[in-house]
């Protein structure tokens, strides 16, 4: 996969994480359920994108040397 790609891809999933983790806080009269499904795949989607997006940065810096 090409790495510009790839990078955008690890930021969309760090956007969309912290997009679903700030509406979750937003959403505060709903049941607890909610809250704690928009933190799960938030947090999942934060942590995926920054593995990818660090992964790709090292891949790039080792192809340097």
């Amino acid at each position: 996969m090409n790495d510009l790609v790839q990078g955008s891809f690890g930021l969309f999933l760090l956007a969309a994480g912290l997009a679903c983790i700030g509406v979750g806080l937003a959403v505060e009269g709903e049941p607890s359920g909610v809250l704690m499904t928009s933190l799960t795949l938030g947090g999942y989607a934060l942590v995926t994108g920054l593995i990818i997006t660090a992964g790709t940065a090292a891949n790039r810096a080792a192809l340097k040397v």
